[in-house]
């Protein structure tokens, strides 16, 4: 009798283990698709921003073509600022630390290419500016690169249970 009572509850004792265990494997796995998404997003926010410094508006001397494509840009940059909130509170500190470096390596982008707009809309020789926007652009395509390495690196660990 005491012995069939001691299977019984070591038995629902593993039983309850075994839900646990498998409870945890599926948080575990909901958190890392919720990193994915989130690392996706700030991706595509920074992405946003590179295109918008690649299009050809940078260069127009019309100050209402600029001044729109100033102000997308600046909406980019915000983009970028709200989904880098989300990165860091995700984590983990390796990948944080690296979409930080990625959007500082964005506002430098937007802001030589605001720049080229406002030295186009002032009749001003640009030619600097363009260097100087190509080096930031470079900047930024590396950025991009590491990141994409920190985020793969971290998405390619198996869910901890």
């Amino acid at each position: 009798m005491i012995g069939t009572t001691t299977a019984s509850a070591l038995a629902g004792r593993a039983g309850r283990r075994q839900v646990q265990v498998q409870q945890a494997g599926e948080h575990a796995r909901w958190r890392k698709q919720g990193q994915r998404e989130t690392y996706a997003a700030f991706l595509t926010a920074v992405e946003q921003v590179r295109e918008r410094s690649y299009q050809g508006d940078v260069d127009s001397p019309h100050v209402a073509t600029a001044s729109r494509a100033s102000d997308e840009l600046n909406e980019r940059v915000d983009a970028v600022n709200r989904t880098l909130s989300m990165v860091i509170v995700e984590g983990p500190e390796s990948v944080a630390r690296t979409a930080e470096e990625l959007r500082d390596a964005s506002c430098e982008v937007a802001s030589r290419a605001m720049d080229i707009l406002a030295a186009r809309r002032d009749g001003a020789d640009i030619s600097q500016l363009c260097r100087d926007l190509a080096e930031e652009q470079t900047w930024l395509d590396q950025g991009i690169t590491a990141y994409a390495k920190a985020v793969r690196t971290v998405l390619d660990q198996p869910p901890s249970a």
